[in-house]
Parts: structure tokens; sequence; C-alpha cells
């Protein structure tokens, strides 16, 4: 299987992306075993010491990870060759995104609530500073016409506006709707 990193270069900067996934005590990411048989998963404190090499080969290294923010910043501690990790899984917004042994460290909670701004300054092929902002969503009035544009014809399809099917009563969950969704496609 393919390696779970990318580099990217961006203006001549070498940016490097580390891909982690918490696993369970199965070994298996949180998912019905159903929908990774057949996949290897290692836990992401073992498979970060496969990358360490990247250190060369990359002017900045990036984490993305799934796992807890605890464990992001024990990541931190642990493997201080990284720059920046931007975290999931729990969701956890972090206003103010901190260092941990010179690891920028963030997360930008749930539910699009926010976006995440990753700000990194080189001199040269020199990472020399790094930061981190939280943009709210709620009343964000910047919008990009060229997107707004692009949504709008998608949202005109006729297909998009055709009523196949109505609900006795809300749902309340996110998780309801998930499920309301597997059952059509299981049906189909």
């Amino acid at each position: 299987s393919p390696d779970p990193y990318l580099i990217k270069d961006v203006a001549g900067i070498q940016i490097g992306f580390i891909a982690l996934l918490q696993v369970t005590g199965k070994g298996i990411p949180s998912a019905h075993p159903d929908k990774v048989a057949g996949l290897k998963f290692e836990h992401p404190s073992k498979a970060i010491e496969k990358y360490s090499h990247l250190q060369g080969k990359a002017d900045a290294l990036i984490a993305l990870t799934h796992h807890s923010f605890i464990s992001d910043t024990l990541l931190a501690w642990r493997q201080g060759w990284l720059d920046v990790i931007i975290g999931g899984h729990c969701h956890t917004l972090i206003k103010e995104p901190k260092t941990y042994n010179n690891v920028l460290v963030t997360q930008a909670g749930d539910n699009l609530k926010n976006v995440g701004k990753i700000t990194l300054l080189f001199k040269g092929n020199t990472l020399a500073e790094r930061k981190a902002e939280m943009i709210s969503l709620d009343n964000y009035e910047m919008e990009d016409p060229d997107i707004k544009m692009l949504v709008n014809e998608y949202s005109d399809n006729p297909a998009l506006q055709r009523v196949i099917g109505k609900l006795p009563s809300p749902l309340r969950k996110k998780s309801e709707l998930g499920c309301l969704f597997t059952d059509a496609i299981r049906e189909n």
C-alpha cells in the first residue's frame, strides 16, 4: 500500500504532509470492520517513526492527524522534528493554537464552525515562523463571487429540487441523517 505522506513543491518550498490515524485495540480505525477488511493500520506513535527520514527532504513537515488533541500534544513532545500538527477526530476547538516542543498544534473544532488558517513564513528554504488562527464562520461576510456562482449553478439543478420522500418527523441528530443516507444506499 502507498505511504501515507506527500511532499508538495510550493513555489520552490518543499512541504511534507504525513497522515496519522487513530486505531482501536484491534488495530483498525473507528469504523465497521467490514469497511476496512484487508487493510493494515499501525498505531500512529509507531507509524510516525518511519517518516523521520523526511526531515531532510522537506522544508516543513505537517502531520494531519485523526486522533485526540492530547495525542497530538504527546506526538509533538515525542516528535519535535515535526513543524505543525493539524488534528481532528475529537473536534476540539483550539482558539489560540500553541507550540509544544517547537511544534505548532491546532484543531478547528467541528461542523465547519471555524476554519483554521496556518501561516508558514520562510527565509529562503528555512522555516522561520509559524502561526495559526481560527476564523469563525458564524457571521463571516466575505464570499468569493466565482465560488458563489458555482454553488448557485449546482443548487439550481432540477434533479436536486425534486422531492423524493418526506420524513414523518424532523431529524433530531446528525447520526439520524447518516442512518437515513446509509439505508437509502443499501436499498438501491
